[in-house]
């Protein structure tokens, strides 16, 4: 859907869209009961793309307002960068070219706002619960690591009139068995990934819902690293796994097939299967892997596979494991690791092929393409194109691409 006015009551842009101007709620404020002003903005967008704070998500607000990109490289002060405030309740931000999605891409959480003075006071500690300070209808309570986190009702929200829960617990488990056996056990109200060996049963109840998500799970290929950096091996493993099988077989919710990063949205329309059959996918596939000097798989060494632990995430690794072997005689090994562990290796190139998934941010196939230009967070991969960043970045500026 579209952003709707939050902490910001309302905004407008130049004629060019180049430049917006956006006016924040008086009547907000922050949990402590301390007003929420323009001068919290620009220091928290601030914040995340100076380069002392090591933001992971800073080339998110780096690729769309000015001097953003030279201040988070250490090259510009902070003083260059398209952010201002006019007035307490008044701030300005200057685009480097317009933006149709400006608005939607303000929803990220790269843009939130931060309480600067329980940052300053408490630093990293700021986010314990008798510390906490947020903006938001919902308050930290309660945090057990690796567990649960308890939010309650802001009484400070300016909304608060229309937020009806009191009391939301969240609990924490790499286990899908887990989470949905806590929901048919009556301990929680809401489950998601329900383990594919209940879901038929479970689209059986009259509380089993599922519809489509702006989302693409996806493998991620080490491209700096042989024989991975070979785009002939890269096309050869991409195209030698059946997808319908998969889906038939093991993941069994109606998951759609993927041929490209970017899913089906309104005004594009995902790639299609480009072969007539898999049989011929497969043929094409081997010749790939042929032309790369690895005929049938001979001296194709043993690749890994990692994943963060899930039996999800295990059973479609085996899968693919199994049409790797089948189709291109290549060995595979699975290697599964707990959430921080493998999204650390991943964000830093540390593997061979990952598991990897993400929900768009807005509705623009920019959301999933901007993830492979060089240098970003998401890029694990280190793919690295000239001319892929060239028209990525001109294409986020085209109104009806």
């Amino acid at each position: 859907g579209n952003a709707i006015p939050g902490v910001a009551e309302s905004w407008t842009s130049n004629e060019d869209g180049t430049q917006w101007t956006f006016k924040l709620r008086k009547n907000a404020v922050w949990s402590d009961g301390k007003a929420i002003t323009a001068h919290d903005v620009v220091w928290s967008w601030l914040r995340i793309l100076d380069p002392a704070t090591g933001g992971p998500y800073a080339w998110f607000p780096a690729m769309f307002l000015v001097g953003a990109e030279e201040y988070n490289a250490g090259l510009a002060p902070a003083s260059a960068v398209g952010i201002r405030a006019l007035d307490d309740y008044t701030f300005q931000m200057d685009l480097l070219g317009p933006l149709p999605y400006a608005i939607d891409a303000l929803t990220h959480y790269s843009f939130a706002i931060m309480p600067k003075h329980a940052i300053e006071k408490h630093g990293a500690a700021w986010t314990e619960p008798a510390n906490f300070v947020g903006n938001g209808p919902f308050i930290l309570a309660d945090r057990v690591p690796q567990t649960s986190i308890t939010v309650t009702k802001s009484p400070t929200y300016w909304d608060k009139a229309n937020v009806r829960l009191d009391k939301v617990i969240f609990y924490s488990s790499d286990s899908d068995t887990t989470n949905y056996n806590m929901y048919l056990n009556g301990e929680t109200d809401w489950a998601t990934n329900v383990p594919t060996d209940q879901i038929a049963a479970a689209e059986m109840r009259d509380d089993f819902h599922k519809s489509p998500q702006l989302a693409t799970y996806y493998y991620v290929f080490q491209t700096e690293k042989a024989p991975l950096d070979n785009v002939l091996v890269r096309k050869a493993l991409a195209y030698s796994v059946d997808r319908e099988a998969l889906i038939e077989g093991i993941t069994k919710a109606g998951q759609i097939p993927a041929w490209g990063i970017v899913p089906d949205m309104a005004g594009y329309k995902a790639l299609e299967f480009p072969f007539d059959s898999m049989d011929e996918a497969v043929e094409q596939a081997q010749k790939w892997l042929a032309q790369a000097g690895y005929p049938n798989g001979a001296g194709f060494p043993t690749v890994s596979i990692l994943y963060n632990t899930s039996e999800g995430h295990k059973q479609i690794g085996e899968f693919i494991q199994q049409e790797w072997k089948k189709n291109l005689g290549i060995n595979v090994v699975l290697e599964n690791q707990e959430w921080g562990t493998y999204l650390n290796n991943r964000n830093v190139g540390n593997f061979q092929i990952s598991r990897a998934g993400w929900v768009g941010d807005y509705q623009n196939p920019n959301t999933f393409l901007d993830m492979f230009i060089t240098g970003t967070a998401m890029n694990g991969g280190r793919y690295s194109n000239e001319v892929y960043d060239i028209l990525i970045n001109e294409a986020a500026r085209i109104d009806n691409p």
